[in-house]
């Protein structure tokens, strides 16, 4: 009984770190002062990460390259 509760209980704690994981916020930066063609690349970044294109790693790593170019500007 002692080994199905911790096995149980292992998953659980599996489960809730993945859903946390998914849910947490993707980036918290203010981009409303971003120009149209920055918004609309989150955008398509947005959806291709939505539709499997791309995995979440690529699509922190993409906006993490346009925050750079932005603060180069």
């Amino acid at each position: 009984m002692g080994m199905i509760l911790f096995v149980v209980l292992g998953v659980a704690i599996l489960l809730i770190l993945v859903f946390l994981k998914k849910n947490k916020p993707n980036n918290t930066l203010d981009r409303t002062a971003w120009d149209e063609n920055e918004r609309m690349a989150i955008k398509i970044l947005k959806q291709r990460l939505e539709t499997g294109d791309i995995t979440q790693e690529e699509y922190e790593n993409k906006i993490k390259e346009i925050e750079t170019k932005r603060n180069k500007s």
